[in-house]
Order: C-alpha cells, then sequence, then structure tokens
C-alpha cells in the first residue's frame, strides 16, 4: 500500500481550517530562551528578547497570520516574584480553561529549559505538575543548544 503525500497535506489542511488553532503556552525561568524559540518557531520577530534581563511582562498572546498555532509567552520564572507569576499563570490556564469554547483552551505548555543548566528547579516541577492535574501535556523544550556543537568536539 502506498502513501500519497497529497492526501496527508489535505487532510492536515482540513483538520486545521475545522478545529482552529493549536494553544501553546510557554514557561520557564528568566533568560532560557522562551522569546527566541517563539521567533524561531513564527520564523520571525514577533517576540521580544533580551539578553540576561526579563523582558516579557505579563502573559501575551503571539500569533502570526496563516499560520494555526497561537503562543503564549509567559514572564519568566524569577525566585523573588515566583508566587505571583505562579499565580497569574495558573489563573490564565484556568481562565482559558472555563470557556466553552475549546478553541480558546490551553492544548499544550512547553517548559524551557537552558541546555546548559541541566537541572529542573523545584519551581519549573510544581508548574509541571499543575498543567498535569490540569490535563495539558508538557514538553520539555531544551533551549540555547549551540552547547551541542562544543560537546560534539570535544
Amino acid at each position: 500500500m502506498s502513501i500519497n503525500t497529497n492526501d496527508i497535506i489535505d487532510k492536515a489542511a482540513k483538520e486545521i481550517k475545522e478545529d482552529g488553532n493549536a494553544n501553546i503556552i510557554v514557561i520557564g525561568k528568566t533568560g532560557v530562551g522562551k522569546s527566541t524559540l517563539i521567533n524561531n518557531v513564527f520564523r520571525g520577530a514577533v517576540a521580544e528578547t533580551g539578553t540576561g534581563r526579563p523582558v516579557t511582562k505579563g502573559i501575551q498572546k503571539i500569533t502570526k497570520d496563516g499560520i494555526p498555532l497561537t503562543i503564549i509567552d509567559t514572564q519568566g520564572l524569577e525566585v523573588k516574584d515566583y508566587s505571583s507569576i505562579k499565580d497569574a499563570i495558573e489563573s490564565y490556564v484556568f481562565d482559558t480553561e472555563s470557556s466553552e469554547n475549546a478553541k480558546d483552551h490551553i492544548h499544550l505548555a512547553w517548559l524551557c529549559i537552558s541546555y546548559g543548566s541541566a537541572r529542573v528547579e523545584d519551581a519549573e516541577k510544581d508548574l509541571v505538575s499543575f498543567f498535569h492535574k490540569n490535563n495539558i501535556p508538557v514538553i520539555i523544550v531544551l533551549t540555547k543548544t549551540s552547547n551541542f556543537k562544543k560537546a560534539e568536539n570535544e
């Protein structure tokens, strides 16, 4: 049995048209590269980035015409403000999940972890647990992976 790629592409386009956007919330510590990841996914400067300082304030929905995806960029997790940042993320999720329109719900969470840090903080584990309890799958995204090249050369 042969697979016709045009049939697959047509089916995918039909599903996207019928179901609408996928909503992905991006979480992680300040400076791990959440906004850079978003810019790479959308192939353009749609999220402001900075080096070593918090840039994203609050929670921002980012879309791009022609791409059936909404990415929700969140403020970076910081120890001193963790409770208020966590509360804002949880409140946002509860608000979207309480919508009667399933197209408003969060479909997936990306937890960004810098490849170089190689550790998961308790705050990150806590948020992963929150998403798990609310039946939102979480994917761990390793950012700043240019270190892979260095490791290969050693």
